[in-house]
């Protein structure tokens, strides 16, 4: 035998990784549309909320056609969050 032939394998030098298909990996494009699936989504309920906030000592708040322009931010959530 060589000197550099390996004889015994220490199993605890394995350097840590594995082998995984390619389809286990997350797809770069993925993880951009994902990226702006979450960006469209802050821009729907930040205003919301920042709206919410404005005048917190007023215990009433008036909101007139609220049927509407929330049944148009439902059906943008779900659009959004169709997977």
């Amino acid at each position: 035998m060589s000197k550099d032939t390996i004889t015994e394998i220490d199993e605890d030098q394995d350097f840590g990784f594995t082998f995984v298909d390619g389809e286990t990996l997350t797809d770069a494009s993925e993880v951009e549309d994902l990226k702006k699936r979450i960006r469209e989504l802050k821009k729907m309920f930040l205003p919301l909320l920042q709206n919410l906030n404005k005048n917190p000592e007023k215990d009433m708040i008036k909101w007139p056609n609220r049927k509407e322009l929330l049944d148009k931010q439902i059906k943008k959530l779900l659009q959004i969050t169709d997977i």
